[in-house]
C-alpha cells in the first residue's frame, strides 16, 4: 500500500503547542476542572464492541483469470469481543495533546456467496465461512479549547489516525467443490495494510454535581488510500466519577465506522465495518 506522507503533518502537530505557548503564554486558563491549567491523566478500560460488517465485490489477485484466488461477497454475522482500550492526555489549557490505542481481534460467522471462487477453486453456490479480523487504531491528537472554564469546555481537534489491518481472512467452515476445499482452509483478503491519515474533530466536557463529569469527542477522516476511497469516524462518549482523588471511574460508549471501497494492494474490496459498544475502566489524574 502506498502511504501518504506524514512528516510535515507530524512536525506541525508536535511543534504547534510550543509555537502557541511561546506567543500566547499569558492565555493559560486556570481552574480546578480536569481540563484546566496544567493537567495530565492516563486511563485503561475494558471495551466490549460488537462488530458488524458488509463485505462485497471482493476480488483477490485479479491480474488474470488464472491468478484469481478469491471472488464473491461475504454475509457477516455480528459478534462481540472484550478488548483493551487505553491512552493518555497532557495539557496546559487551552492546549491538550492526547494519544490512544485500541485493538480488535476476533472471528465472526459468515457466508461467502455471489459466484464464489475460494483459493482459486470455483464453488457452486455458497460456502459457510468465518471472517477473521485483526486490526488496531492508534490516535495522536492536538486539541485547542475554543471555550474553556471551570464548568465547561469545547475544543477543536487535529491529529493523525493510524488504522492497521493485520489480518482479514476468510476461513472455510465446511467442505466444498467435491472436497477440494476443506474446513479450516484459509483465504487471505488483506494483510499488513496500514492507513495513516490526518483527522479532524471536536470534543466537549461538562462538569456535573457530586464529582461527576460528562465528556465526548467526535473525529473523522475521508481520504484516498492506494486506489480506494477510505473514510473513518470515531465517536467516544463517557461519564466520569471522581471516586477517590485522583482516581476516576469511567463508563462510556465508543462507536467506530470504517469504509473502504476500491483497490488495495491488488485486492478489490467494498467493505463497511462498524465496531460499537460499552466500556468501563479507571482514569488516573495528576
Amino acid at each position: 500500500m502506498r502511504l501518504p506522507p506524514l512528516r510535515a503533518l507530524l512536525g506541525g502537530l508536535l511543534g504547534a503547542p510550543f509555537l502557541v505557548l511561546a506567543s500566547a503564554c499569558g492565555t493559560i486558563l486556570p481552574g480546578d476542572a480536569a481540563w484546566n491549567d496544567l493537567h495530565a491523566n492516563a486511563y485503561a478500560a475494558v471495551y466490549r464492541p460488537s462488530l458488524s460488517a458488509d463485505v462485497n465485490d471482493i476480488v483477490v489477485n485479479d491480474t488474470s483469470a488464472a491468478d484469481l484466488d478469491f471472488q464473491g461477497d461475504l454475509d457477516v454475522a455480528s459478534g462481540s469481543r472484550s478488548v483493551a482500550l487505553f491512552g493518555a492526555r497532557v495539557g496546559f489549557a487551552p492546549l491538550e495533546l492526547s494519544v490512544a490505542h485500541f485493538g480488535f481481534s476476533g472471528e465472526n460467522d459468515a457466508v461467502a456467496d455471489g459466484l464464489v471462487t475460494f483459493r482459486g477453486i470455483p464453488v457452486s453456490g455458497s460456502i459457510a465461512s468465518t471472517l477473521a479480523t485483526d486490526l488496531s487504531v492508534d490516535k495522536l491528537m492536538l486539541g485547542w479549547d475554543a471555550l474553556n472554564n471551570p464548568v465547561f469546555r469545547l475544543g477543536l481537534l487535529l491529529g493523525v489516525d493510524l488504522v492497521q489491518i493485520d489480518r482479514l481472512d476468510v476461513i472455510a467452515r465446511e467442505s466444498a467443490a467435491g472436497g477440494a476445499i476443506q474446513p479450516g482452509d484459509v483465504q487471505t483478503i488483506l494483510s499488513d495494510e496500514t492507513a495513516p491519515a490526518p483527522i479532524f474533530g471536536f470534543r466537549a466536557d461538562v462538569r456535573l454535581p457530586h464529582d461527576f463529569r460528562l465528556g465526548g469527542e467526535l473525529t473523522g477522516v475521508s481520504a484516498n488510500v492506494d486506489e480506494a476511497d477510505f473514510s473513518y469516524t470515531d465517536l467516544d462518549v463517557a461519564l466520569h466519577w471522581m471516586a477517590w482523588d485522583p482516581i476516576e471511574i469511567v463508563i462510556g460508549w465508543r462507536a467506530l465506522s470504517l469504509d473502504l471501497d476500491g483497490t488495495v494492494s491488488d485486492t478489490v474490496i467494498d467493505i463497511s465495518m462498524d465496531l460499537s459498544g460499552p466500556y468501563a475502566g479507571l482514569s488516573f489524574y495528576w
